[in-house]
């Protein structure tokens, strides 16, 4: 039995700063499975261009199913990830060209990933997320990393506690200076969702930014 309608599946852009609108990019016949379809977008995508890509940011969702055609490399300055690293770099070390190695800036979510290698090879650190039992300022004042932004959506810190925390940064020789030498800089963001009538949300950032030059 055919359907009333001819069915298609789409591949769609969506922009970071506008999630609702999505553009077409291409569409294949619905009479085919799904990862024939993906390979089809993934040659359209990649067919005829040169086989390493050069990306400021790689984004990887531990739910994401990834098939590219054979020879494609990434060269990335940033991976980030809501998943484990390590997992994520075993996953995707086959496309990820070896001069981006080691990867400037890592942005994750787990303190146990610290002591990776990949990890602690980085320059700059984002924790994009802390449980609520750790001790912020002690886990930031003994990164060995030129740069560490830290988002917090748990807790706020009152004024007291930050103060305390800029004074030991910048009494402290070992703190300040990274292993290379260099001083470090340090950003602390405070977010929080604030639901509106409607599906739309406001994020409100409140933002400490210490930078010793």
């Amino acid at each position: 039995m055919r359907p009333a309608h001819e069915c298609y599946i789409q591949l769609s852009f969506l922009t970071f700063t506008n999630q609702t609108v999505a553009e077409p990019i291409g569409r294949v016949p619905y009479n085919r499975k799904l990862y024939e379809a993906m390979n089809s977008f993934m040659k359209f995508l990649f067919r005829g261009r040169r086989p390493t890509f050069q990306l400021r940011c790689l984004n990887v969702f531990p739910t994401h199913i990834i098939r590219l055609p054979e020879g494609v490399k990434f060269n990335i300055r940033e991976l980030k990830t809501c998943g484990r690293v390590p997992a994520v770099l075993k996953i995707m070390s086959s496309v990820l060209n070896e001069s981006c190695f080691p990867i400037k800036h890592i942005n994750q979510h787990y303190l146990d990933d610290l002591d990776d290698p990949f990890v602690k090879d980085a320059e700059e650190l984002t924790f994009t997320r802390l449980a609520k039992s750790a001790n912020l300022f002690e886990i930031l004042q003994n990164l060995p990393f030129l740069k560490v932004n830290f988002l917090s959506r748990y807790r706020k810190y009152d004024t007291e506690e930050l103060i305390t925390f800029i004074k030991n940064i910048l009494e402290n020789d070992d703190t300040v200076v990274a292993p290379n030498g260099q001083f470090k800089a340090m950003q602390i963001s405070y977010r929080t969702y604030i639901e509106k009538m409607g599906p739309e949300s406001v994020e409100a950032a409140y933002v400490l930014k210490i930078e010793v030059v």
